[in-house]
């Protein structure tokens, strides 16, 4: 990857590890904007809602349906997940997006970066 410093209204692919133990699993999205290196990582967890288009989750990150009973939303962050161990052993996790997943974050990397194209 060549990351040019001088890039801007850059598309940027950025992956997430999240670990509890000897359990991990990846999610990675784009993000468009002037942001760049560590600028961008600030506020990552802060571009995960419920429409974001993942380009990768092996942990099967999601945001829970809104509770009926409860009339209970999205802004609640409550979100879930599937660990893994290197045996393929599962830990399935869920908590509210700003109690637990930062917590849980342990790895932020730029994987692709692309110039955003005005089609």
């Amino acid at each position: 990857m060549n990351y040019n410093p001088n890039m801007y209204n850059a598309i940027q692919t950025v992956r997430l590890t999240f670990q509890q133990w000897e359990y991990t699993g990846h999610i990675a999205f784009e993000i468009g904007g002037n942001c760049k290196g560590a600028e961008l990582f600030e506020n990552v967890l802060d571009d995960l809602d419920e429409d974001t288009k993942f380009v990768e989750n092996d942990c099967k990150f999601k945001f829970n349906e809104p509770d009926e009973d409860t009339n209970e939303d999205y802004a609640d962050g409550w979100y879930s997940m599937t660990l893994k161990n290197r045996a393929g052993d599962e830990l399935s996790c869920n908590d509210t997006l700003p109690d637990d997943l930062p917590e849980m974050l342990v790895a932020v990397e730029i994987v692709d970066v692309k110039e955003e194209t005005n089609e």
